[in-house]
């Protein structure tokens, strides 16, 4: 499928402390998609595409809250991080469909002594239809696997499989890790290394 628009983001700081600060993201765009649906598309594709058609345009509307207490950017070693924002997708055309989407992440650093780093991290994600009694549409389901979610699998193929065997997504993530992080004599300065449950 294509995809394609255009979206503006503000980031409005709430309040800041010592060590801490907390912002709101709203935003505002339009997305359009359009579906090219061959002849060997996986079953749930063509039943959406006989459903609700091939071309969706919608307005996106974007809200979100962010706190950031991490005691750096890069390679934190203390603090609490976590963010929580909404995707709204409103139909702009009768034959679109609207849908939402939200998502809440955190991650925590809790220091060892001098060396280690205890490090856990947690994600949730789910969506659904909005207005009509469509479902969340498959181009904007949840994927895992890769090095931010789930480690030793590639990037966005753990989860549901579609009629093809390929992955397919769906509207409810949930994933975590804990990791504990411990000095390198490599490059401690540009490489981590961490043994991780995830």
């Amino acid at each position: 499928f294509d995809q394609y628009g255009t979206r503006m983001y503000y980031n409005v700081p709430m309040s800041a402390s010592v060590g801490s600060s907390d912002s709101v993201n709203l935003g505002y765009g339009y997305m359009g998609t359009k579906l090219d649906v061959y002849d060997t598309a996986s079953t749930q594709v063509t039943s959406f595409v006989d459903e609700y058609g091939e071309t969706f345009n919608e307005l996106e509307l974007t809200a979100g809250w962010t706190h950031n207490g991490l005691n750096r950017s890069i390679f934190p070693t203390n603090g609490f991080y976590q963010s929580l924002g909404t995707d709204l997708f409103l139909p702009m055309e009768t034959n679109s469909i609207g849908y939402y989407t939200t998502k809440y992440q955190n991650k925590w650093y809790i220091p060892l002594g001098k060396q280690f780093v205890v490090y856990t991290r947690s994600e949730a994600g789910y969506g659904d239809g909005l207005i009509t009694d469509n479902d969340l549409p498959f181009y904007s389901n949840f994927y895992a696997g890769g090095m931010t979610t789930v480690q030793g699998y590639e990037g966005n193929t753990l989860g549901p499989l579609d009629s093809n065997g390929n992955p397919y997504g769906g509207n409810f993530l949930l994933d975590g890790a804990i990791s504990l992080i411990f000095p390198n004599f490599i490059s401690p300065d540009n490489l981590r290394t961490s043994l991780f449950f995830d």
